[in-house]
């Protein structure tokens, strides 16, 4: 975990974000996934106050600027359905800016935005879609 905050807090010191992260503001921290040899895990870190998410959700982009760290990125972590409505919007002509803020998914269609937090979402965008490839035949 110090190499967690030792992360973040560089980050925020870029942004000129003065309220550092400390370890009584995470509440769990931990990596995701089996151990492979040679194979770097995720590292999942909950934090206790959403302002330090939309602090450090501010302040992602300034990763691409420390060379040590370009292949890092710092995410949502979605569910399963939320990310195949991302995948589904992603390749649907005519929309744009697909994004998440705090899990749900927003976007851009005809210079209009919009807010997908499930597949009935999808029909308000015109965007007809089959549950099978959402994970969702049982609803049929």
């Amino acid at each position: 975990m110090p190499e967690v905050l030792s992360l973040l807090n560089e980050l925020l010191n870029m942004a000129d974000i003065a309220k550092p992260i400390t370890e009584k503001d995470v509440s769990a921290c931990h990596r995701v996934g089996k151990k492979t040899d040679g194979k770097i895990r995720q590292v999942s870190v909950r934090f206790v106050s959403r302002q330090h998410v939309h602090d450090v959700f501010k302040v992602k982009k300034k990763l691409s600027d420390i060379d040590r760290y370009e292949n890092l990125f710092i995410t949502d972590d979605l569910t399963q359905l939320r990310l195949k409505l991302r995948a589904v919007l992603k390749g649907t002509p005519g929309v744009t800016g697909v994004h998440s803020v705090n899990g749900s998914l927003h976007c851009t269609k005809d210079n209009k935005q919009f807010t997908v937090s499930n597949p009935d979402d999808l029909h308000v965008l015109g965007i007809d879609v089959d549950l099978k490839k959402l994970g969702l035949e049982s609803l049929e």
